[in-house]
């Protein structure tokens, strides 16, 4: 009895032009890590400031509102960077990881698809070439 398997192409393989992140250099990935570390890291050390200097100021936490809204827009990125991965097999338990586990499941996404992601800059009639 035969089993019914799909395999996916390795990283180096082009699959679809609707790959976003492919075309992404090395400084752009890293600001994509920075810009997902941003987040956890400054709620991090917002709330040890407010441990740290016993804050009873309502108007301290106000300072939690912008991280929360980053984190949600860092959350629709991914969303749609996974929406957009031809890769992808679980695509749905992704997205749903990226709302119950926000700040962890991006960082994880980061690691597995955004930095091995292949590199193809040029476009050579209408193939993509690896360089």
């Amino acid at each position: 009895m035969k089993l019914l398997t799909r395999t996916v192409p390795g990283p180096d393989v082009a699959i679809s032009r609707t790959e976003a992140i492919e075309r992404w250099n090395t400084p752009a990935r890293l600001a994509l890590l920075a810009w997902t570390l941003f987040v956890p890291l400054g709620a991090i050390i917002v709330a040890a400031y407010w441990a740290m200097t016993e804050q009873d100021s309502p108007v301290f936490v106000g300072a939690i509102f912008p991280l929360v809204m980053n984190q949600f827009i860092t959350a629709l990125t991914y969303a749609f960077l996974a929406s957009q991965n031809p890769r992808l097999r679980a695509k749905g338990l992704w997205m749903l990881s990226f709302i119950v586990a926000s700040p962890a499941s991006t960082l994880l996404y980061w690691m597995l698809h955004v930095w091995p992601a292949p590199r193809f800059p040029k476009l050579v009639s209408g193939q993509y070439r690896a360089e």
